[in-house]
């Protein structure tokens, strides 16, 4: 069989261990990343199966009636907004689906990466931290920052006369 796996930019692919499933085939991986329709299709000739792993290889009605002998397109990932599904179908153009059985949700990685750059951006280690060791709201650590040193309320020794929440707050974090 004969099979193309575009933009693998990194050369990666080769070095999975399941890589070597595809010994005894016929394996083209195109390093660059084509945008032309035109230089793909001839760059995919005579492939009988596509295995994409990124989303920027759009595959068009266009590109799918340059490739007549395709036949398999298998994808990582649950989301696919660059196949035209209906265009697969219409050439006979199977589309596989190839994800890891216990995996979270189709938006799990852009999730997680939201909520590390919230993380990141709003302190949110630094503050469970240092909710941890005096057990006062974060924005109480963060305000006895900006209390001027003439003060005389001193927060970590008396933080029930600053924080309303101190008392509440004690109950959850010490019970």
């Amino acid at each position: 069989m004969r099979i193309a796996i575009p933009d693998d930019y990194q050369d990666a692919v080769r070095t999975l261990d399941c890589f070597q499933k595809f010994n005894g085939q016929h394996v083209v991986i195109l390093r660059e990343h084509l945008s032309d329709p035109e230089v793909l299709a001839a760059r995919l000739q005579a492939v009988e199966a596509l295995v994409l792993i990124r989303e920027r290889t759009p595959i068009t009605e266009a590109l799918l009636a340059r490739l007549p002998d395709l036949r398999l397109i298998v994808q990582t990932g649950k989301r696919a907004p660059h196949l035209d599904l209906a265009a697969c179908i219409s050439h006979g153009v199977a589309v596989i689906y190839a994800t890891p059985p216990d995996t979270g949700g189709p938006y799990a990685t852009a999730e997680l990466t939201w909520g590390l750059i919230l993380a990141a951006m709003r302190f949110l280690p630094q503050e469970v931290a240092s909710m941890r060791k005096v057990g006062a709201c974060a924005f109480c650590i963060i305000w006895e920052q900006d209390i001027p040193a003439r003060t005389t309320v001193n927060l970590r020794q008396q933080p029930e006369q600053v924080c309303p929440h101190w008392l509440a707050l004690k109950a959850v974090t010490h019970a």
